[in-house]
This record gives C-alpha cells, structure tokens and sequence, in this order.
C-alpha cells in the first residue's frame, strides 16, 4: 500500500537528513586534525569540495519530491526537477568513483570520462520520461475511477424446488 505524503512531511524529512548531514560532516572536520591518517584528510577534502553540488542536487530532489506530491496538473515540474537532480547526482557519483580510484590506484581503471556524457543523457531522459509517464497515468487512472457509473446490487429471487 501506497503512503500518502504531505508537503510538510516531505520537508521536515528533508530537512532532519540535511541537519545530520551538516552535523557528521561538523564532526568529521573537527576530527581531521586528531586522525593521522592522509586517507580520512582526503575523503573529508573530497566532501568539502563537493558540498555545493550536494546542496544543488538536494535541493532540486527536493523541490521535484514536493511537485510530485501535488496533485495534477501542479505536479507537472516535476519530472523535470528530479531529472536535472538525477544529472548532478550522476555527476557527484562519477567524482566519488574518480576520487575513489585515485586513492585505491588500481591499474588499468575504466575510462569514466567516456560513459559521463552519456550517463547525463540517458539520466536525465529516463527520469523525464518514466516521471512523465507515472503522472499521466495516474491522472488517467483518477479520471477513469471519477467517470465510473455504480451500479447498485439487486436482489436475486431464488427458486426452490422440490425434489
């Protein structure tokens, strides 16, 4: 069974993830000094780094969650921002491979900069499409089960008979 989400719902869950991921990273950096380990400096550099395009692509999950959760036609954005989300997301992930890669150094490592460009396209299109196809579907559904005509149940007479 499906839940039934709320605007505020969505925001408040969001929010709680970010605030603890705000405070993790607050901690992680107030330990860099006390880990000698180049590693653990590198990763917590790594995540420094990227903190905008976490906030970008969190934020535009977010605002395509809370366009889903409107009713249609309002919820027409958003496949459009979960899809320009899924991008950066995509792309955070390719850096976390290539950062990855470059700590462990293993030999003959694939060529990530050849599948990024496609991986953006068919990302962003799959999102677009499936996220398009649900809403419309959907709404179909909705005005189908709206148009439906109830039929009331009759009474049916049985007949006994005698044998």
């Amino acid at each position: 069974m499906e839940q039934v989400k709320s605007v505020g719902r969505v925001v408040l869950n969001r929010f709680i993830g970010f605030i603890i991921f705000v405070i993790l990273l607050v901690v992680v950096n107030l330990l860099v000094p006390y880990v000698s380990n180049d590693k653990f400096s590198l990763v917590v550099q790594f995540i420094n780094q990227s903190l905008y395009a976490i906030i970008i692509f969190t934020i535009l999950l977010l605002i395509g969650e809370l366009f889903s959760v409107l009713g249609f036609p309002l919820n027409l954005p958003a496949p459009l921002f979960s899809a320009i989300g899924g991008v950066f997301l995509v792309k955070f992930i390719f850096d976390l491979i290539i950062f990855i890669d470059s700590i462990i150094k293993i030999p003959g490592s694939i060529p990530y900069d050849t599948f990024r460009n496609l991986a953006y396209v068919l990302v962003f299109l799959l999102v677009i499409i499936i996220g398009y196809a649900k809403i419309f579907l959907e709404a179909g559904k909705r005005s189908m089960s709206s148009e439906r005509v109830t039929v009331k149940p009759q009474k049916v007479k049985k007949k006994f008979t005698k044998q």
